[in-house]
């Protein structure tokens, strides 16, 4: 309508129309550019429900403390990925021919005893 207005006071309200129309457009244009921004941040959240996401004063701190316990699960994942013990195979001792040859030894040394200290 004011394109067809006639006179100074529709030329006023067209150049302050215009005004109006141009700062819409940059905060437009700077709208655009912030939600541009966030939309690395906000994933598939809407921006109004980014913008409720409550603040973290600690973030940092929180950071901090994670990446120390990811860095301790990967050494010990580190550690459970070497190898395990080496298996040592110890000798095997047939200890019932010791203990009977030992039985028949102190059986023969009581029945002569005067022999077994002769011997010695």
């Amino acid at each position: 309508m004011l394109e067809l207005a006639l006179g100074n006071a529709a030329v006023a309200l067209r150049s302050e129309y215009q005004k109006h129309s141009d700062a819409q457009r940059a905060c437009a244009g700077k709208v655009s550019v912030a939600e541009a921004a966030l939309a690395g941040f906000r994933t598939k959240l809407t921006v109004d429900q980014f913008i409720a996401v409550p603040e973290i004063v600690d973030v940092d701190a929180q950071i901090q403390a994670l990446d120390k316990q990811i860095a301790g699960a990967q050494g010990v994942a580190q550690t459970l990925a070497k190898p395990l013990f080496k298996k040592l195979f110890a000798p095997v001792f047939n200890l019932d021919e010791f203990r009977a040859l030992a039985a028949s030894k102190l059986a023969q040394d009581h029945r002569h005893p005067r022999r077994s200290y002769r011997a010695q």
